[in-house]
C-alpha cells in the first residue's frame, strides 16, 4: 500500500487525537435515539384515535426504529410507523435523521395500497405544493436525500407534471423535510408532517 495514501491531512490529525468529538457525537445520536422514540408514542397515540379508513393491517403494525453509520457515510437513524412492507404491496412513513443534512418524514405506497390510496395522495397537489413537501421521481424507492436525481419540489411542478412524477414508477413517495437547525421544533414540525401524510392518505 501506497504509504502517502494513509497518511493524515492537518485536519484529520488534529481530529484524531480529540476523542470529545466522538463523545459528542454519541451523545446526539443517543438524543436523536429519544427524539424518535417521542415520536413514536405521539405517532402511535394519533393513529390509535384517527382510524380513518386504514385496514387493520396498517392500523395494528408495529413500530421499528433502527440506526446505523453509513448512509452515504454519515449516521442515520430511522422510525417506521406504520409500516407494511410486503413483496409488492409497501405502506409506511418513515421519519428519518441523517447526520449533516436533515430531519424528513415520508410516505411510501406500493402495491395494493397505492391504488387504495393513491389517488387522493395525488390530489393533494396544492396542499404539498403550498407545505413544500417533495416526490420521488426516481426508479430507487430506497434512497432518502434530496438530491435532485431523486426527489423533486412540488412546487417547482405545475398540476400535470405532479400528476406525471406520482404515476412514473408502481411506488409513490411524498415527503417533507426540516432542518437539522429547526432541532428544539422537531418533534412538533415531524409530527405535523407525519398527521399530514396520514390525512391525506386516508379515505
Amino acid at each position: 500500500m501506497d504509504s502517502a495514501k494513509i497518511r493524515l491531512s492537518p485536519e484529520e490529525a488534529a481530529l484524531v487525537v480529540n476523542g470529545d468529538l466522538i463523545l459528542t457525537k454519541n451523545r446526539i445520536m443517543e438524543k436523536a435515539m429519544q427524539l424518535f422514540a417521542g415520536l413514536q408514542t405521539r405517532q402511535q397515540s394519533w393513529l390509535s384515535t384517527h382510524r380513518m379508513g386504514f385496514p387493520d393491517e396498517v392500523r395494528n403494525s408495529e413500530p421499528k426504529i433502527s440506526r446505523g453509520e453509513n448512509y452515504r457515510g454519515l449516521p442515520w437513524i430511522m422510525l417506521d410507523y406504520p409500516r407494511v412492507y410486503r413483496k409488492n404491496d409497501q405502506f409506511a412513513v418513515r421519519t428519518f435523521f441523517w447526520w449533516g443534512n436533515f430531519f424528513s418524514c415520508t410516505l411510501q405506497l406500493s402495491g395494493i395500497y397505492k391504488l387504495q390510496f393513491g389517488d387522493r395522495v395525488v390530489e393533494a397537489y396544492d396542499l404539498f405544493r403550498e407545505k413544500k413537501f417533495y416526490v420521488c421521481h426516481s426508479a430507487d424507492p430506497w434512497q432518502h436525500h434530496f438530491n435532485e436525481d431523486n426527489y423533486l419540489a412540488a412546487d417547482g411542478l405545475t398540476s400535470g407534471q405532479w400528476k406525471e412524477v406520482c404515476a412514473k414508477n408502481d411506488f409513490l413517495k411524498i415527503a417533507g423535510r426540516i432542518a437539522l437547525s429547526d432541532w428544539d421544533k422537531s418533534p412538533d414540525l415531524l409530527q405535523k408532517i407525519f398527521e399530514e401524510l396520514m390525512q391525506t392518505a386516508a379515505v
